[in-house]
């Protein structure tokens, strides 16, 4: 049986001998090298094919690299290049508020990486007559906003004591 040198033992299936056009039943037991399927010729979940190598090759499975928060599937990576489909093997494919390689940061505008966010980060709740220009960033761990000068706030919401009169201007308010 061929088992790209992934198993040395394989067994006889008569579902798989007709689905092929009896062409062949063997099916491998046992795959080695984090391989999978029927001739160990799949990468297994959280493992990619690397491109670069022999499909013979015990190091042909690399694992994902993918931040299990802010990836889909809990940090499934393509499996095998297949630019058909768009698939790049290894690339990680991140939740819709979440960017990176490894999908590990959250996009500008919004804060809080968590597996439990179906979209992996929440939107920053800036007010923007109180933030620097740009307003609609805030600290990616924290959600804090950066405010201008005279504002103060967890989302820059509010003037400083003595300080009245929150607006877009340069320094958010004006002094009593």
């Amino acid at each position: 049986c061929d088992c790209n040198e992934h198993s040395q033992r394989c067994h006889f299936d008569m579902a798989v001998y007709l689905a092929t056009g009896n062409a062949s039943g063997a099916v491998c037991d046992g795959c080695q090298h984090n391989t999978m399927g029927r001739r160990c010729h799949l990468c297994k979940p959280f493992y990619y094919k690397d491109p670069s190598k022999d499909l013979r090759d015990p190091a042909v499975c690399r694992a994902c690299d993918c931040d299990p928060e802010g990836s889909l599937d809990g940090g499934l990576c393509d499996a095998a290049d297949d630019p058909a489909r768009g698939l790049l093997a290894g690339q990680c494919r991140c939740k819709e508020h979440v960017r990176g390689p490894r999908c590990d940061r959250c996009k500008p505008g919004f804060f809080g990486l968590s597996a439990a966010d179906p979209q992996g980060c929440q939107r920053c709740q800036c007010d923007p007559r109180g933030t620097v220009p740009d307003g609609s960033r805030c600290d990616p761990v924290s959600g804090e906003c950066l405010c201008k000068r005279l504002v103060t706030g967890r989302s820059c919401e509010q003037c400083l004591p003595e300080h009245w009169a929150l607006s877009h201007d340069l320094q958010g308010c004006r002094p009593c």
